[in-house]
């Protein structure tokens, strides 16, 4: 199984390599490829196939941070999400969540993530997203990530910890948060992995 794992942090995927490789090296069943994205991912800038290095995709991760809009979700909680949204309203989902439903641990969270073009800083933009998206966490790349995997037929799933409040906060509590919410993301993210070799075959 042939996994493209995607982030745009150093800080996020420096201790997602390196969780990752220590458990799967010994695993030749499952083939690892980290790539760094630029931050913001535009889709103009986006050639999917740069990061493929040569080798067929079986399923491209998403990992990083996300800012919590639902008061449903707390600092550091886990979000899967079933739906991609952007900025003009539109949406992708794929089949994999759906698979992974009464499987995945209770305590990740689900919902909708709408990537934004800009930092969400104020609490008026949060609200604004809420009421026109209809969207549980905020991102920048992870809807560009998702249109591209479906114009290659490329099963695609997102993991994302939540690491701040997407408001005037936003910037003091995402470096408080980083590291350990990088960390937290390394663990959950052997458990997708896992998950998703169990699941191979099936996913769309």
């Amino acid at each position: 199984m042939n996994i493209l794992i995607l982030a745009a942090l150093t800080r996020e995927l420096v201790p997602i390599q390196d969780q990752l490789v220590s458990v799967f090296e010994r695993k030749p069943a499952v083939s690892l490829n980290f790539k760094k994205i630029p931050v913001g991912l535009k889709e103009s800038h986006f050639n999917f196939r740069e990061f493929q290095s040569g080798k067929s995709v079986d399923i491209c991760i998403n990992a990083g941070m996300a800012g919590a809009v639902s008061s449903d979700l707390q600092l550091l909680d886990i979000f899967f999400p079933s739906v991609f949204i952007d900025d003009k309203n539109q949406s992708i989902s794929f089949q994999t969540p759906e698979l992974l439903t009464g499987i995945m641990p209770e305590e990740w969270k689900t919902g909708t993530l709408f990537t934004s073009k800009k930092p969400v800083l104020s609490t008026k933009r949060k609200n604004e997203i809420i009421s026109d998206y209809r969207a549980h966490a905020v991102d920048m790349e992870a809807y560009t990530i998702a249109k591209a995997c479906v114009a290659e037929s490329i099963p695609f799933v997102s993991l994302k910890v939540i690491s701040d409040t997407a408001d005037s906060d936003t910037m003091t509590i995402f470096k408080q948060n980083l590291d350990k919410a990088a960390e937290k993301l390394s663990r959950h993210l052997k458990i997708l992995i896992d998950l998703l070799r169990n699941k191979e075959g099936t996913l769309l």
